[in-house]
């Protein structure tokens, strides 16, 4: 079950929900990512840190393998974001 109280958004990947979270974990590994790093590259970084922070950690090959909608994780990925109400 999702928490957006507590930051968590969810993403369908492979007909499965996967909670994507801004912890401070995943904050301090997206802040060490390279600055002229390529957006694709990025986005799967991003991607891979945000679900470590919801628990999972499918890793960036797996994520790049694995059947979802990619506007529907950008979505996701910019909610978490987001200020919570």
């Amino acid at each position: 079950m999702i928490n957006r109280a507590r930051g968590e958004v969810g993403v369908e990947i492979s007909g499965r929900l996967h909670r994507l979270c801004l912890t401070l974990g995943a904050l301090a590994e997206i802040e060490s990512l390279p600055a002229d790093e390529v957006p694709a590259a990025r986005f799967w970084s991003l991607f891979d840190a945000l679900l470590r922070g919801g628990g999972a950690s499918p890793g960036i090959e797996a994520l790049k393998s694995a059947k979802f909608d990619q506007t529907e994780a950008m979505r996701a990925i910019l909610t978490c974001f987001e200020p919570l109400a």
